[in-house]
Formats: C-alpha cells, structure tokens, sequence
C-alpha cells in the first residue's frame, strides 16, 4: 500500500513544526548566551518559583582571571562597584536576579544584596545550574 499524500503532507508538517522549534531555540537571544560567562554554584531542585510580571534585572558578579578582582555586571555591561547602588535606583527593578560565579566569597555577594536592600528592591533571587545527579543537602 502506497502513502497518501495525506500522509506524506503530516510528515512534511511535522518536520516543518520540529525544525522551526529548533531554530527559534537556537536564534533565541537568551540570558546565557548575552550575559557574561559564569561558573554558576549548582544545586537540586527543580522546582521553579513561579511567573512573576515584572523582567528582573541581572546583576553578575566574576572574578578577574588575571588577578581574581571581582567584575560587577548590570545586564551585559561591566559597571564599578562604587556606581552600582546608583545604577540600580535609576532602573528601580522590582526583582534583581544576582548571578555570581561559584569562586567569589560569599561577603561580596552579601554586598550586593545589600546594595539592592538601600535601592528598595523587594524582591532577590539567585541563579544556579540545576544537577539532578547532585544529593540534596539534609
């Protein structure tokens, strides 16, 4: 038996429908690929903490390789330390996403949580990989 060119039309569309997926997740301008590189900490869980309205703004925090300074991002761009209380008060974000590679001490994340506590930031999350492989800690 021969396929109909209804069935060859559904392959065709199916193809079509996987392909265009695959393109829009490999052109699609993630946070990962604009923001700088970081060896994020890992953790657990999966579970998300929900939808909120409001887009976060992302404050990454690197090390120097060079001479392991800490670098402070707003976004993709590189700001001092010193203008980053100023910065954050003039985009008044509702949430702040601080992203910080896994080798900073943990005083210079502090930091800048206190740094978003003076702009009135009500809300601070934390980026991290996720690891199912990796144990929760009990």
């Amino acid at each position: 038996m021969h396929p109909s060119i209804f069935d060859i039309f559904c392959c065709l569309l199916g193809i079509f429908m996987l392909f265009s997926v695959m393109a829009f997740a490999y052109f699609n301008e993630s946070p990962e690929k604009t923001l700088p590189p970081i060896e994020l900490a890992e953790g657990s869980d999966t579970n998300s903490a929900g939808f909120t309205e409001y887009e976060p703004i992302t404050l990454s925090l690197k090390l120097n390789p060079r001479d392991n300074t800490p670098r402070y991002f707003i976004e993709d761009k590189e700001v001092p330390f010193a203008v980053i209380s100023e910065r954050i008060m003039l985009l008044s974000p509702k949430e702040v996403s601080i992203r910080a590679d896994k080798q900073v001490q943990f005083g210079l994340v502090i930091s800048l949580m206190e740094l978003c506590k003076k702009a009135q930031v009500s809300n601070i999350s934390f980026a991290y990989k996720v690891n199912p492989a990796r144990k929760p800690v009990q």
